[in-house]
């Protein structure tokens, strides 16, 4: 989770000053924008790295080498699956 980092955690509190805000009046109004914005943020990452994922599955030089690796995968696992369930 991108809010519980440590290091953006530090950005944050840093960033937003939220130690001087301790007796405002503001500060719920604050928190509550602070949290929408990392809620955006996240969104936005999040759909970053889904359009990466597509945009590297259309590239079949790369879907081959995933379905190499999954064939080994399943492979592996129909092993491994001999040994711990014996019929």
């Amino acid at each position: 989770m991108i809010h519980d980092n440590i290091n953006i955690r530090d950005i944050y509190w840093n960033l937003f000053n939220i130690e001087s805000l301790g007796n405002s009046p503001l500060l719920l109004l604050y928190v509550i924008i602070l949290v929408i914005s990392v809620f955006f943020i996240s969104l936005g990452l999040d759909l970053l790295r889904r359009g990466t994922y597509y945009m590297i599955k259309k590239i079949r030089v790369v879907q081959y080498i995933v379905d190499k690796i999954n064939k080994k995968i399943e492979i592996v696992n129909c092993k491994i699956n001999k040994i711990f369930i014996k019929t």
